[in-house]
């Protein structure tokens, strides 16, 4: 995630860019993520760089202390 304040400055853009080249540098073939279904923002970053919905529904678990 991108501070709030830093939001709207391309931030998110070069993370990923950089995780993109940092994969491919080591020869990975492909990069899966996942986000939560209401984070649109990130979605659209997300296919904007060129990944795409693979209609794989996800599990979450969550372990609260």
């Amino acid at each position: 995630a991108v501070l709030p304040e830093l939001q709207g400055q391309a931030v998110g853009v070069r993370l990923l860019a950089e995780v993109v080249a940092f994969a491919r540098g080591r020869g990975a073939g492909t990069l899966t993520l996942n986000t939560q279904a209401h984070n649109l923002r990130a979605q659209r970053l997300y296919e904007w760089f060129g990944f795409h919905r693979t209609g794989e529904q996800q599990t979450v678990l969550r372990f609260d202390l």
